[in-house]
């Protein structure tokens, strides 16, 4: 990386995306790539090995940080408004990971529940913890998707390529799901990077080169004045098709 970028230094320039991030203003937008990502390997091997190192590091779930109870507690509340709101009966949770705090909005909505998820060893440490639920290997860049009211998809696009998610947006159309729920980061002065899969970068739906329309309804999905401000949308899949045939 270049230690300088118009005359602005790379300290300065984390400075300033530090202090603009519960903002939403990220001028110098950075691309996090993962070390278990390198070389000629599946998306299954990619996420098969981040969850076996627990790479994202969090001591309650091995689906990171966002999937911790006391993160996702305000995300669960606005979910199961939404579900109850927009009448939904059944639902598609993929990547639904090893599934640490979704139980509570099942249990409260009564709502019909399929997971998925890419990896076997996420999928099987699911199964043991909630053998109530269906739970299933799924890639959702190939896989056929279930008939459901709703696709769920948290905190999964901003870990892959952009050829990736333009796959599994394409795939979600072969459908027919009228529904679903994206992850996107609200952002100012922002442009969004490509990485490989298995990375992170802060993604915004909204902005090239992926362009989805304002979403329908957004669920507020962070801390106030900490993080980046994140939300995941609501959008029909009008507005994905409409998205899809003009990315090129």
């Amino acid at each position: 990386m270049r230690e300088e970028q118009n005359g602005i230094g790379l300290m300065t320039r984390r400075l300033i995306n530090k202090i603009g991030r519960p903002f939403g203003i990220n001028p110098f937008a950075r691309a996090f790539p993962n070390p278990l990502s390198q070389g000629p390997v599946s998306r299954q091997a990619v996420f098969d090995r981040i969850f076996a190192t627990n790479y994202w590091g969090s001591q309650q779930s091995h689906s990171g940080l966002g999937s911790e109870k006391a993160y996702a507690e305000i995300y669960c509340r606005e979910l199961q408004e939404l579900i109850r709101s927009r009448d939904f009966k059944s639902m598609f949770d993929a990547p639904c990971g090893d599934l640490n705090w979704m139980p509570d909005v099942i249990l409260n909505t009564g709502i019909s529940y399929v997971g998925g998820d890419i990896s076997a060893s996420v999928v099987e440490r699911a199964r043991h913890r909630h053998p109530g639920l269906q739970v299933k290997i799924f890639d959702i860049c190939d896989d056929p998707f279930p008939h459901v009211d709703v696709w769920h998809c948290r905190d999964c696009l901003f870990h892959l390529s952009f050829d990736d998610i333009r796959k599994a947006l394409l795939n979600y159309l072969s459908s027919q799901i009228p529904y679903v729920l994206l992850t996107t980061h609200k952002a100012r002065w922002h442009r969004n990077l490509d990485v490989a899969t298995g990375g992170f970068r802060y993604l915004d739906l909204e902005r090239p080169p992926i362009n989805l329309p304002p979403a329908t309804y957004y669920l507020k999905d962070y801390k106030l004045g900490v993080d980046f401000p994140r939300y995941v949308g609501l959008w029909p899949r009008e507005a994905v098709e409409k998205a899809l045939s003009a990315w090129v």
